[in-house]
């Protein structure tokens, strides 16, 4: 936490505009008012239907019912929070999804992530390097966590649970081989969806 703050300019933080992926709070009361926020939103049936009017509006398949999510949205809509997941960002941004661009370069298994001097970071679509604060694997993703974690964790793990940390190094293998797989299998099927287009 005292690595972020610094950079922070609001007493809330979101991920890409709404997302709850990381969010930091820099005082008792900010995270007072949210905890209220949720409150009376879940315990009115004013504050519930402007979470189903969000999910409705949003149409977002990542946010297909009233949930915290939703909650976060409307929250974040109406308040000016700062966007730790902005691509514009020069100081640091978190990922929201490491399967989604984010306005970021993507490698293999999702964003790219390049270590320089200890340092892990996140390149922007024109180039820049931007401190990484953060990935989020979500769902199957969280599978890949051995290929994004700091050496000295890997290190531990293997250390006090050797058996743990090789059944994750094997599921993490798995999950990079079928990501692979699909990406090759997306470019061979794109590849001769074009070459059929050009022989019409």
């Amino acid at each position: 936490m005292g690595a972020v703050t610094p950079h922070l300019s609001t007493p809330m933080t979101v991920v890409d505009s709404v997302g709850p992926q990381f969010t930091f709070f820099l005082t008792t009361k900010a995270l007072a008012d949210f905890t209220d926020f949720l409150t009376e939103s879940f315990r009115t049936e004013s504050g519930f239907e402007r979470l189903k009017d969000f999910v409705r509006e949003s149409n977002d398949a990542g946010v297909p019912h009233v949930s915290d999510m939703a909650a976060f949205g409307v929250y974040a809509r109406s308040r000016s929070l700062e966007d730790l997941g902005a691509a514009e960002r020069d100081d640091v941004i978190f990922c929201e999804n490491i399967g989604s661009p984010q306005g970021l370069v993507m490698s293999t298994l999702g964003k790219k992530v390049t270590t320089r001097q200890g340092r892990r970071y996140f390149t922007t679509q024109d180039g820049r390097h931007v401190l990484a604060g953060g990935v989020h694997l979500q769902g199957g993703n969280k599978d890949l966590w051995p290929y994004f974690v700091d050496t000295s964790v890997k290190r531990t793990l293997a250390q006090h649970s050797p058996r743990d940390y090789a059944d994750a190094r094997r599921k993490a293998r798995q999950k990079a081989f079928r990501i692979g797989l699909l990406k090759t299998s997306a470019r061979v099927r794109t590849l001769l969806t074009r070459g059929s287009t050009k022989n019409r």
